[in-house]
């Protein structure tokens, strides 16, 4: 419940229509575990995304000038089967959402990075919420939106923003560099770039773990209940977001070098799974 009430917190959720499974799922667990309400959901209007044949041709282009050799790698990953937890799922069956009040809008480009919910969705549709969460849908949010909320607005990055920042997330680079664990972090947003307040963030072991997909899987199972905490965590009157003490560098796609180590190392990883290591087996052998 929220400070000195007796009603559930008011949720608004700004998404698509349709979202990756584990979004879903962390909202499914959100509503089921906390005594959080979804009052609002703002989707995204299809009409204004600027999606079709030319927009993607565009972007595409843009991806292989910017980054030629992980283009190639992501070609070869579209031909392969979407794991279930990165599947799309329509929103609208969870608890809450077909009672809630719907909102579409057109979101307009901010000055600089990033862009704005028009002034009128942020009136109607946020300024009443406790707290608003970003799912997919939207990008980089500026502006009055992040204000608007009493807890403003909680959004996923999938690493610990303490280390690494950036669109490759999901332990792409805690993968490449060997590390022993990772983060999932909620933070409440600020117009740094995944440098928000820190509402909730859980570590876990990735030590054993020899693929990029593997450690991708493990960080989104992890990431499926972390909203529940950040809900949670609002909610609580003596709770104050953390400001990290901190923050990582901001990673982008890979380059040069770093493409063909992440494929010698996620090939390996590969075999592992499949090739009996003889340099394992030697150095347990078999005793009378």
């Amino acid at each position: 419940m929220t400070a000195n009430s007796e009603r559930p917190l008011r949720v608004v959720v700004l998404c698509d229509e349709c979202v990756p499974r584990w979004e879903k799922r962390a909202l499914e667990r959100t509503v089921s575990r906390t005594d959080a309400e979804i009052s609002h959901v703002v989707f995204r209007d299809s009409e204004a995304r600027p999606d079709g044949v030319g927009a993607f041709l565009w972007a595409a282009a843009r991806q292989v000038r910017e980054y030629p050799l992980w283009s190639m790698v992501g070609a070869v990953r579209m031909a392969t089967e979407t794991p279930k937890y990165e599947r799309l799922a329509p929103i609208k069956d969870v608890d809450g959402v077909p009672e809630a009040e719907w909102t579409y809008c057109a979101p307009k480009p901010a000055d600089g990075l990033g862009e704005v919910l028009p002034d009128s969705v942020v009136e109607s549709a946020v300024s009443d919420a406790d707290v608003a969460v970003r799912l997919t849908g939207f990008g980089i949010l500026m502006g009055d939106v992040l204000r608007a909320p009493t807890h403003g607005v909680l959004s996923y990055h999938v690493g610990d923003i303490r280390e690494y920042r950036g669109v490759m997330g999901a332990g792409f680079w805690e993968f490449l560099e060997g590390r022993d664990e990772m983060g999932v972090t909620v933070q409440r947003l600020t117009e740094t770039i995944d440098g928000g307040r820190i509402v909730a963030l859980e570590r876990f072991d990735i030590s054993e773990l020899h693929t990029w997909q593997e450690v991708k899987a493990r960080a989104f199972r992890v990431a499926e209940g972390t909203l529940s905490a950040a809900v949670e965590n609002v909610a609580d009157p003596a709770f104050t977001p953390a400001e990290p003490d901190r923050l990582g560098e901001v990673r982008y796609p890979p380059t040069g070098t770093d493409v063909l180590d992440y494929l010698r190392k996620n090939t390996a990883g590969r075999l592992r799974r499949v090739v009996p290591s003889r340099a394992v087996e030697s150095d347990h052998p078999v005793r009378d």
